[in-house]
């Protein structure tokens, strides 16, 4: 996934699945949702701790199945 700095991505709960996918917008609709996120507060360490936390959880909770 080619991404830049200025990218937005999506998470999409697909089942049991987590995708992560680059979010496709003209520029206005772009600076728009920059606009409210920035107010959100949500920092992109914030969403890489978020990130984490589930990947560990999900791991955790796969990992019983396997033994």
């Amino acid at each position: 996934m080619e991404l830049k700095a200025s990218s937005l991505v999506v998470l999409d709960e697909v089942g049991d699945v987590i995708l992560l996918r680059r979010f496709e917008a003209d520029e206005e609709t772009l600076r728009f949702l920059r606009k409210k996120l920035r107010k959100t507060g949500l920092t992109r360490a914030r969403v890489n701790e978020i990130i984490e936390r589930e990947r560990k959880e999900l791991w955790e909770e796969n990992a019983k199945h396997l033994h």
